[in-house]
């Protein structure tokens, strides 16, 4: 029987959590007999091991325990950690107890990631945190370091040219979950949080704020411009009308909705 979906995920990006810093020994101890999940901080990346942090209590995450997801090495050989270690440090990480031996704690990061893996697999929206860009994809981390990643065509329908024309590292959204793979990778969609365009929606006349992307031609008598992640339209250029640049923000006045979208005439600027 399939599993019933769950609307909005209860995971929060890693960052997000604050760190259990009043946490005592005796709690970590019922921690690891309840399953529970506990925020801690790493501070030091030994040969085989980080060291995290709760307050004043140290506990050992084995390399073999930090991630779900294969290690890679960085193209810098001065790196000799792999990537997903090396960027944790003086980063909150989410995990589980697994052992409380004497003074020694052991914890694993992995254990806590693919349980929260399989329960983001069966959410419809997910919170987002920007941990890396590159020009036409965003990486993001949507609960408990659980990665996805967002295409500039999932961001929205308008002709932009690059991610950073919408979102920044850190920056913290909404989205929902299009698929994962068989290594719990998500893709996600930003503009699927938003109504499709409908031309029955808007009307001639209608004032709008708009966007400018690329033009629509090398003669550049319209440019491309969106309304909203899922509405784009076509800005008209008449002679009288001040040159238009990438990323401005405008004014302008439906002329024609049509089944692709929207036709436009400037009004005036508004940055």
């Amino acid at each position: 029987m399939e599993k019933e979906k769950i609307i909005n995920s209860p995971y929060w990006p890693e960052d997000e959590y604050a760190v259990d810093n009043k946490i005592t020994v005796t709690g970590l101890i019922e921690a690891c007999k309840e399953n529970k999940t506990v925020t801690g901080i790493v501070v030091a990346i030994m040969q085989e091991e980080l060291i995290v942090k709760f307050g004043d209590i140290q506990a050992h995450l084995p390399f073999a325990e930090v991630t779900m997801y294969p290690l890679t090495y960085s193209k810098n050989k001065e790196r000799k950690f792999p990537v997903q270690i090396c960027t944790l440090l003086h980063k909150k990480v989410r995990v589980k107890v697994i052992e409380v031996n004497k003074d020694e704690i052991t914890v694993s990061r992995k254990k806590n990631m693919i349980e929260a893996c399989e329960v983001l697999k069966n959410c419809e929206t997910v919170h987002c945190k920007v941990t890396n860009l590159a020009p036409k994809n965003l990486f993001c981390d949507i609960g408990d370091g659980i990665n996805s990643i967002l295409n500039i065509k999932e961001i929205n329908k308008g002709r932009s040219q690059n991610v950073a024309d919408f979102f920044h590292k850190g920056d913290l959204f909404s989205a929902k979950i299009l698929f994962f793979d068989d290594l719990g990778r998500f893709n996600i969609s930003y503009k699927a949080m938003f109504k499709e365009y409908s031309p029955e929606d808007y009307f001639p006349g209608d004032a709008l704020e708009c966007r400018v992307f690329c033009p629509v031609d090398n003669r550049m008598t319209g440019f491309y411009v969106s309304i909203t992640p899922q509405v784009s339209g076509i800005l008209d250029v008449t002679p009288w009308m001040p040159a238009l640049k990438y990323g401005q923000m405008l004014e302008a006045i439906v002329k024609k909705a049509g089944p692709k979208g929207l036709t436009l005439r400037f009004v005036r600027m508004l940055s």
